[in-house]
Protein backbone atom coordinates (compact mmCIF):
# COMPACT_ATOMS: atom_id res chain seq x y z
CA UNK A 1 0.00 0.00 0.00
CA UNK A 2 1.31 3.44 -0.96
CA UNK A 3 1.21 6.19 1.64
CA UNK A 4 0.49 9.56 0.09
CA UNK A 5 0.81 12.95 1.75
CA UNK A 6 -0.96 15.80 -0.01
CA UNK A 7 -0.27 19.42 0.78
CA UNK A 8 -3.95 20.13 1.25
CA UNK A 9 -5.90 21.03 4.37
CA UNK A 10 -9.51 21.62 3.33
CA UNK A 11 -11.57 24.40 4.82
CA UNK A 12 -14.77 23.47 6.64
CA UNK A 13 -16.82 24.05 3.49
CA UNK A 14 -14.39 22.11 1.30
CA UNK A 15 -14.48 19.25 3.81
CA UNK A 16 -18.30 19.18 3.61
CA UNK A 17 -18.00 18.99 -0.18
CA UNK A 18 -15.61 16.03 0.06
CA UNK A 19 -17.74 14.17 2.63
CA UNK A 20 -20.96 14.31 0.64
CA UNK A 21 -22.28 11.06 -0.80
CA UNK A 22 -24.83 12.80 -3.07
CA UNK A 23 -24.98 11.72 -6.69
CA UNK A 24 -25.32 15.34 -7.83
CA UNK A 25 -23.71 18.14 -5.81
CA UNK A 26 -23.09 21.88 -6.11
CA UNK A 27 -20.43 23.78 -4.16
CA UNK A 28 -21.56 27.40 -4.26
CA UNK A 29 -20.15 30.62 -2.93
CA UNK A 30 -18.36 33.85 -3.73
CA UNK A 31 -15.14 34.07 -5.74
CA UNK A 32 -12.02 33.04 -3.89
CA UNK A 33 -13.68 30.37 -1.79
CA UNK A 34 -11.41 27.54 -2.92
CA UNK A 35 -13.98 25.89 -5.18
CA UNK A 36 -11.62 25.10 -8.07
CA UNK A 37 -9.11 23.66 -5.62
CA UNK A 38 -11.83 21.49 -4.10
CA UNK A 39 -12.91 20.25 -7.54
CA UNK A 40 -9.37 19.17 -8.46
CA UNK A 41 -8.61 17.56 -5.11
CA UNK A 42 -11.94 15.73 -5.06
CA UNK A 43 -11.26 14.39 -8.55
CA UNK A 44 -7.73 13.34 -7.58
CA UNK A 45 -8.59 11.60 -4.31
CA UNK A 46 -11.60 9.84 -5.78
CA UNK A 47 -9.60 8.69 -8.82
CA UNK A 48 -6.85 7.31 -6.57
CA UNK A 49 -9.45 5.42 -4.55
CA UNK A 50 -11.04 3.90 -7.66
CA UNK A 51 -8.44 2.53 -10.11
CA UNK A 52 -9.25 2.74 -13.80
CA UNK A 53 -11.95 5.41 -13.71
CA UNK A 54 -12.25 8.33 -16.11
CA UNK A 55 -13.09 11.71 -14.61
CA UNK A 56 -13.95 14.69 -16.82
CA UNK A 57 -13.33 18.20 -15.51
CA UNK A 58 -14.99 21.01 -17.47
CA UNK A 59 -14.77 24.77 -17.80
CA UNK A 60 -16.62 26.71 -20.48
CA UNK A 61 -13.56 27.89 -22.45
CA UNK A 62 -10.03 26.58 -22.83
CA UNK A 63 -8.31 29.72 -21.44
CA UNK A 64 -10.46 29.39 -18.30
CA UNK A 65 -9.66 25.69 -18.10
CA UNK A 66 -5.92 26.31 -18.54
CA UNK A 67 -5.74 29.09 -15.97
CA UNK A 68 -7.78 27.34 -13.26
CA UNK A 69 -8.27 23.58 -13.22
CA UNK A 70 -5.21 22.58 -15.24
CA UNK A 71 -2.95 25.00 -13.38
CA UNK A 72 -4.34 23.76 -10.06
CA UNK A 73 -3.77 20.13 -11.00
CA UNK A 74 -0.20 20.67 -12.16
CA UNK A 75 0.56 22.63 -9.00
CA UNK A 76 -1.20 20.39 -6.49
CA UNK A 77 -0.71 16.82 -7.74
CA UNK A 78 2.69 15.35 -6.74
CA UNK A 79 4.67 14.16 -9.80
CA UNK A 80 4.97 10.64 -8.40
CA UNK A 81 1.21 10.23 -8.61
CA UNK A 82 0.95 10.72 -12.35
CA UNK A 83 1.89 12.66 -15.44
CA UNK A 84 0.11 15.44 -17.30
CA UNK A 85 -0.04 15.21 -21.10
CA UNK A 86 -0.04 18.76 -22.46
CA UNK A 87 -1.17 17.68 -25.93
CA UNK A 88 -4.18 15.65 -24.78
CA UNK A 89 -4.89 17.69 -21.63
CA UNK A 90 -5.11 14.47 -19.61
CA UNK A 91 -3.57 13.66 -16.24
CA UNK A 92 -2.91 9.91 -16.12
CA UNK A 93 -2.46 8.59 -12.59
CA UNK A 94 -0.33 5.68 -11.47
CA UNK A 95 -3.33 3.42 -10.84
CA UNK A 96 -4.71 3.77 -14.37
CA UNK A 97 -7.31 6.43 -13.60
CA UNK A 98 -7.37 9.49 -15.85
CA UNK A 99 -8.40 13.08 -15.24
CA UNK A 100 -9.56 14.56 -18.55
CA UNK A 101 -9.52 18.37 -18.67
CA UNK A 102 -12.05 19.66 -21.19
CA UNK A 103 -13.96 22.78 -22.22
CA UNK A 104 -17.51 23.05 -23.56
CA UNK A 105 -18.70 26.39 -24.92
CA UNK A 106 -22.08 25.30 -26.25
CA UNK A 107 -24.27 22.34 -27.18
CA UNK A 108 -22.29 21.72 -30.38
CA UNK A 109 -19.16 21.26 -28.27
CA UNK A 110 -21.08 18.95 -25.94
CA UNK A 111 -21.98 16.66 -28.84
CA UNK A 112 -18.26 15.90 -29.26
CA UNK A 113 -18.57 13.75 -26.15
CA UNK A 114 -21.33 11.58 -27.57
CA UNK A 115 -19.27 8.41 -27.47
CA UNK A 116 -17.54 9.13 -24.16
CA UNK A 117 -18.11 7.11 -21.00
CA UNK A 118 -17.90 9.53 -18.09
CA UNK A 119 -17.55 7.98 -14.64
CA UNK A 120 -17.18 11.24 -12.77
CA UNK A 121 -18.37 14.60 -14.09
CA UNK A 122 -16.89 17.78 -12.63
CA UNK A 123 -17.99 21.22 -13.81
CA UNK A 124 -16.41 24.40 -12.49
CA UNK A 125 -18.41 27.65 -12.72
CA UNK A 126 -21.63 25.85 -13.58
CA UNK A 127 -23.62 29.08 -13.99
CA UNK A 128 -21.49 29.86 -17.08
CA UNK A 129 -23.16 26.90 -18.84
CA UNK A 130 -26.62 26.59 -20.37
CA UNK A 131 -28.91 23.90 -19.02
CA UNK A 132 -29.03 21.99 -22.31
CA UNK A 133 -25.24 21.55 -22.18
CA UNK A 134 -25.43 20.30 -18.59
CA UNK A 135 -28.29 17.94 -19.39
CA UNK A 136 -26.45 16.49 -22.37
CA UNK A 137 -23.17 15.93 -20.51
CA UNK A 138 -25.13 14.11 -17.83
CA UNK A 139 -26.32 11.58 -20.42
CA UNK A 140 -22.69 10.50 -20.86
CA UNK A 141 -22.54 9.29 -17.25
CA UNK A 142 -22.29 5.50 -17.13
CA UNK A 143 -19.97 2.78 -15.88
CA UNK A 144 -19.62 -0.98 -16.30
CA UNK A 145 -20.47 -2.96 -13.18
CA UNK A 146 -16.92 -4.33 -12.88
CA UNK A 147 -15.70 -0.89 -11.80
CA UNK A 148 -17.89 -1.08 -8.72
CA UNK A 149 -18.88 2.59 -8.83
CA UNK A 150 -21.97 4.71 -9.34
CA UNK A 151 -21.32 7.66 -11.68
CA UNK A 152 -21.76 11.04 -10.03
CA UNK A 153 -21.53 14.77 -10.55
CA UNK A 154 -19.64 17.46 -8.65
CA UNK A 155 -20.05 21.13 -9.59
CA UNK A 156 -18.91 24.48 -8.26
CA UNK A 157 -20.03 27.98 -9.07
CA UNK A 158 -20.28 31.62 -8.09
CA UNK A 159 -23.68 33.35 -8.13
CA UNK A 160 -24.66 35.08 -11.38
CA UNK A 161 -23.94 34.16 -14.98
CA UNK A 162 -26.22 33.08 -17.80
CA UNK A 163 -27.15 29.89 -15.98
CA UNK A 164 -27.93 31.40 -12.59
CA UNK A 165 -31.68 30.84 -12.94
CA UNK A 166 -31.67 27.18 -13.90
CA UNK A 167 -28.87 26.30 -11.46
CA UNK A 168 -30.79 27.90 -8.61
CA UNK A 169 -33.94 26.10 -9.70
CA UNK A 170 -32.16 22.73 -9.88
CA UNK A 171 -30.05 22.82 -6.74
CA UNK A 172 -31.90 25.18 -4.41
CA UNK A 173 -35.53 25.61 -5.35
CA UNK A 174 -36.25 21.99 -6.26
CA UNK A 175 -36.15 20.95 -2.60
CA UNK A 176 -39.13 23.15 -1.87
CA UNK A 177 -42.80 22.64 -2.67
CA UNK A 178 -44.43 24.99 -5.18
CA UNK A 179 -46.66 27.30 -3.18
CA UNK A 180 -47.31 30.08 -5.69
CA UNK A 181 -49.59 29.64 -8.69
CA UNK A 182 -47.27 31.81 -10.79
CA UNK A 183 -44.50 29.21 -10.35
CA UNK A 184 -46.49 26.35 -11.86
CA UNK A 185 -46.35 27.30 -15.54
CA UNK A 186 -42.54 27.93 -15.69
CA UNK A 187 -41.95 24.54 -14.06
CA UNK A 188 -44.24 22.78 -16.54
CA UNK A 189 -42.56 24.52 -19.49
CA UNK A 190 -39.13 23.48 -18.19
CA UNK A 191 -40.29 19.89 -17.77
CA UNK A 192 -41.57 19.49 -21.35
CA UNK A 193 -38.79 21.50 -23.03
CA UNK A 194 -35.79 19.66 -21.58
CA UNK A 195 -34.61 16.09 -21.83
CA UNK A 196 -36.40 13.50 -19.67
CA UNK A 197 -33.12 11.68 -18.88
CA UNK A 198 -34.76 8.32 -19.55
CA UNK A 199 -31.53 6.45 -20.23
CA UNK A 200 -29.84 7.85 -17.16
CA UNK A 201 -32.86 7.04 -14.98
CA UNK A 202 -33.08 3.44 -16.19
CA UNK A 203 -29.32 2.90 -15.80
CA UNK A 204 -29.53 4.23 -12.24
CA UNK A 205 -32.40 1.88 -11.35
CA UNK A 206 -30.62 -1.12 -12.88
CA UNK A 207 -27.40 -0.28 -11.02
CA UNK A 208 -29.43 -0.20 -7.80
CA UNK A 209 -30.76 -3.70 -8.38
CA UNK A 210 -34.02 -3.19 -10.28
CA UNK A 211 -34.43 -6.09 -12.74
CA UNK A 212 -38.15 -6.03 -13.60
CA UNK A 213 -40.11 -3.34 -15.44
CA UNK A 214 -43.83 -3.17 -16.20
CA UNK A 215 -44.99 -0.99 -19.10
CA UNK A 216 -48.61 0.10 -18.81
CA UNK A 217 -50.46 0.97 -21.99
CA UNK A 218 -50.54 -0.25 -25.61
CA UNK A 219 -47.25 -1.01 -27.28
CA UNK A 220 -43.84 -2.17 -26.07
CA UNK A 221 -41.66 0.78 -27.03
CA UNK A 222 -40.39 1.63 -23.54
CA UNK A 223 -39.79 -2.02 -22.68
CA UNK A 224 -37.60 -2.27 -25.78
CA UNK A 225 -35.68 0.85 -24.82
CA UNK A 226 -35.10 -0.48 -21.31
CA UNK A 227 -33.73 -3.80 -22.57
CA UNK A 228 -31.27 -2.02 -24.89
CA UNK A 229 -30.11 0.29 -22.12
CA UNK A 230 -29.59 -2.62 -19.72
CA UNK A 231 -27.77 -4.69 -22.34
CA UNK A 232 -25.35 -1.83 -22.99
CA UNK A 233 -24.23 -1.98 -19.35
CA UNK A 234 -24.13 -5.78 -19.23
CA UNK A 235 -27.46 -6.40 -17.48
CA UNK A 236 -30.62 -8.36 -18.32
CA UNK A 237 -34.18 -7.28 -17.56
CA UNK A 238 -37.56 -8.92 -17.26
CA UNK A 239 -40.28 -6.75 -18.81
CA UNK A 240 -44.05 -7.03 -18.82
CA UNK A 241 -46.64 -5.14 -20.83
CA UNK A 242 -50.07 -4.32 -19.45
CA UNK A 243 -52.61 -3.20 -22.05
CA UNK A 244 -55.78 -5.00 -20.89
CA UNK A 245 -57.39 -6.27 -17.68
CA UNK A 246 -56.32 -9.77 -18.64
CA UNK A 247 -52.70 -8.60 -18.84
CA UNK A 248 -52.92 -7.41 -15.24
CA UNK A 249 -53.91 -10.87 -14.08
CA UNK A 250 -51.08 -12.45 -16.06
CA UNK A 251 -48.47 -10.09 -14.60
CA UNK A 252 -49.72 -10.58 -11.06
CA UNK A 253 -49.52 -14.34 -11.50
CA UNK A 254 -46.01 -14.13 -13.00
CA UNK A 255 -44.74 -12.00 -10.13
CA UNK A 256 -45.96 -14.37 -7.43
Amino acid sequence: MIHIDLDYIPTEKQAMFHRSSADELLYGGAAGGGKSKAIVMEALIDALEHPGIHAYLFRKTYPELRDTLIREAITSIPPRLGKYNELRHDFRLINGSVLHFRFCRNLQDAYRYQGVEIHRLYIDELTHFSQDVYDYLKTRLRAVSSLGITPRIRCASNPGGIGHGWVKSLFIDRTSYITEQADIMPRLVSQVSHSVRWQQSVEKMVENGVDTFIEIGPGRTLAGFNKKIAKAIGKELTTYNVATMEDIDKVVEALK
